[in-house]
């Protein structure tokens, strides 16, 4: 009824086929992967003024910290920061 030549050929198609659906699905991961990517850096929102403010302050070598958490958090970070030695909080 088959050949074993037949068996090898659709053994042959078969890997191919496999091959193919795995490498779309690798594709269609690392496009979500991309847009969910930009999705979590565009919440990220630092106005212009700030944005020149921080850059001036990277090139004059000082140490830059940017954080976010919640209001709690903040709350109990910044009694730690005035601590410090900082600049601005």
């Amino acid at each position: 009824m088959f050949d074993s030549d037949d068996v090898v050929f659709t053994w042959a198609i078969l890997k191919a086929l496999l091959i193919v659906v795995v490498g779309f699905g690798i594709l269609i991961y690392a496009a979500w992967a991309v847009i969910r990517q930009s999705e979590d850096a565009a919440q990220v929102a630092i106005r212009k003024d700030s944005t020149l403010k921080y850059k001036s302050s990277v090139q004059a070598d000082t140490v830059l910290v940017i954080a976010s958490g919640t209001t709690e958090e903040a709350g109990r970070a910044r009694p730690i920061l005035a601590g410090t030695s900082t600049e601005e909080i």
